[in-house]
C-alpha cells in the first residue's frame, strides 16, 4: 500500500486506493517498524507519540510507561485487570478507564474508552510509543493514509 493513498471510509464500509489524495488539515507521520503510521499528538494535553492501528478493535491503548510518567494512571478510576483482546502473543491483560481527550492535528476526540495493558513484553510494552489509536476511534471517520506524501487525514 506504500505506493498509494489508502482511505478507510469507515462510515460507508469501503476502502479506496488513490494515486494521490488531498484533504483538509494534513497530519504528518513517520513509519514505525516500516509500515505503521506514527504521529505526534496529545493525550489529556500531554505530548505523545501515537500509532494508528487499523487492526485493533479497541478505541485507544495507553501504554503503561506513559500513564505512569504523566500521572494519568493515578488521576482516573481504573477497573481491575481483565482480558481486553488477543494479539499474536495471546491474551492482552489490561485495566480500563475513560480518558478525557486525545488530539491528533486539529481532530479532538473526547471521552475515549481506553485500556492500559499490564504486559511487560511485546508491542504494548514498547517505551518508544505512548499510545495506539484503534478502530474504536477510527471508525468514526473517513481516515486516509497518504504513504507517498507521508500525511494522513481525519475527515
Amino acid at each position: 500500500m506504500k505506493g498509494y493513498a489508502v482511505q478507510f471510509d469507515y462510515p460507508k464500509g469501503v476502502i479506496n486506493f488513490y494515486d494521490s489524495y488531498s484533504g483538509l488539515s494534513p497530519i504528518p507521520f513517520t513509519l514505525y517498524y516500516g509500515s505503521i503510521p506514527r504521529v505526534n499528538g496529545k493525550v489529556d494535553g500531554r505530548d505523545a507519540s501515537l500509532i494508528m492501528d487499523t487492526g485493533d478493535r479497541t478505541a485507544f491503548t495507553l501504554f503503561s510507561h506513559f500513564a505512569a510518567k504523566t500521572g494519568i494512571i493515578k488521576n482516573y478510576a481504573l477497573t481491575d485487570t481483565m482480558i481486553t483482546g488477543y494479539g499474536l502473543g495471546g491474551p492482552i491483560y489490561a485495566r480500563r478507564l475513560t480518558l478525557k481527550q486525545i488530539q491528533i492535528g486539529k481532530t479532538i476526540v473526547n471521552d475515549i474508552p481506553t485500556r492500559i495493558p499490564t504486559l511487560k513484553t511485546g508491542a504494548f510494552a514498547d517505551r518508544n510509543i505512548d499510545g495506539s489509536i484503534g478502530g474504536g476511534i477510527l471508525k468514526q471517520y473517513k481516515f486516509t493514509i497518504d504513504y507517498k506524501k507521508k500525511v494522513l487525514y481525519f475527515e
